[in-house]
């Protein structure tokens, strides 16, 4: 059975004929868009291909209109077809299925190899997005990143490239003439295959530099260090606190996004402060979803580190500490303050709440609104302290 195929081919064939030229040129303003972002070997920078929710957003719904065919029409075929498994996520979205059609019609009308390549790599684009922000969710160390990429060896597509889009671009369109019998073929089995052997490629190539990301962090080869000069003008690396506070920061809010809520923390927070575990877990899975509150996080954490490090003189292993604690408690009851850093760390704690938590918002009484603060930053501070 070809049901996507038979069902489709003719329309997505007659918009085609109809819209070449409109369709190129919305494809190429969308990739003229990322291209910035995609232009450098930093794999940690994530673009949006949307933006919004697929696949009504900007940079894919005008194919839907210019072709004639809806999502739905797309999804009540794949619903019903009996060579699609309804467990193949990637399979369910009604965009990868047009734009295989599309690439399918382009060869049977002898379309210009440079115009099949702009839309081999718009789709290679739309893998490499969701990929990319499913490891990255755009929380990186610079450092570490930095150091990543200096070290990649010849075997990664990047190294050979130079930038993230010419290496996804590389790997999109040897995928494409190997396969592209596929699509000539043109079955709804066929265009199956297309499509996973292309998501296989892009996503190995993202976990490749994600694995290798981690691996440096976990050496710790990148550390920050600063120069100092000495008489006979040699230098050595010196290893600063600075650096490495900062680097725990940033690390932190990564590991924060994939952890799951820590139940011994979760309890220990609801005991010191009365706030329901079910309030607590709700605002830490709702500031997961949102990067503006993870960027805040890592924000809250510098600037108490900051303050832990110059008032206090110590270094990352007295996180560990109970000392740490304490003193960071001590900047939560701090009040009329001029220090900008405490009170950056209570503005954010209130944001945070404001975004996340119906019951803080709701409530009038100061006490409770207090408490609610308070729960969420011994929250941040015990994770920060399990990662040190």
């Amino acid at each position: 059975m070809n049901d996507f195929d038979k069902t489709f081919s003719l329309r997505v064939e007659e918009g085609y004929r109809k819209n070449k030229i409109e369709i190129l040129e919305k494809i190429q303003k969308v990739l003229e868009r990322l291209a910035p972002s995609l232009s450098t070997p930093n794999f940690g920078e994530t673009i949006s291909f949307g933006p919004g929710s697929e696949p009504t957003s900007p940079d894919r719904v005008f194919l839907f209109d210019l072709l004639g065919i809806q999502p739905k029409e797309i999804q009540t075929v794949l619903k019903a077809s009996k060579e699609i498994k309804n467990s193949w996520r990637i399979l369910s979205n009604p965009f990868i299925w047009l734009v295989s059609l599309l690439l399918k019609t382009m060869i049977k009308e002898n379309a210009k190899e440079n115009e099949l390549q702009l839309v081999v790599l718009y789709f290679a684009i739309h893998f490499y997005a969701g990929r990319q922000f499913k490891f990255f969710r755009r929380f990186f160390n610079q450092q570490i990143m930095d150091y990543a990429i200096n070290t990649l060896s010849n075997k990664f597509t990047l190294k050979q490239e130079g930038t993230v889009l010419k290496a996804v671009f590389a790997i999109a369109w040897t995928c494409h003439l190997k396969y592209v019998n596929l699509l000539r073929n043109g079955s709804d089995l066929s265009l199956k295959d297309y499509i996973l052997n292309l998501n296989t490629r892009i996503r190995g190539f993202v976990i490749a530099l994600k694995s290798h990301y981690e691996k440096v962090k976990l050496e710790k080869k990148y550390v920050n260090v600063s120069l100092d000069a000495y008489d006979d003008e040699t230098k050595k690396e010196r290893e600063t606190s600075a650096g490495k506070f900062e680097t725990l920061a940033e690390t932190s809010v990564t590991d924060f996004i994939s952890d799951s809520v820590n139940k011994r923390i979760l309890i220990l927070v609801n005991k010191l402060t009365k706030i329901t575990t079910h309030d607590i877990i709700l605002i830490i899975n709702n500031i997961k979803n949102s990067d503006e509150d993870l960027k805040l996080i890592v924000d809250l954490y510098k600037n108490l580190l900051s303050l832990f490090l110059q008032e206090k003189d110590k270094n990352i292993t007295d996180i560990k500490t109970t000392f740490f604690i304490k003193y960071a408690d001590f900047v939560f009851a701090r009040s009329y303050t001029k220090d900008v850093k405490v009170e950056r760390i209570k503005e954010i704690l209130d944001i945070l709440l404001a975004h996340n938590s119906e019951n803080y918002i709701k409530t009038n009484r100061l006490a409770t609104k207090i408490s609610f603060r308070k729960a969420i930053y011994l929250y941040l501070i015990f994770y920060l302290q399990s990662k040190a």
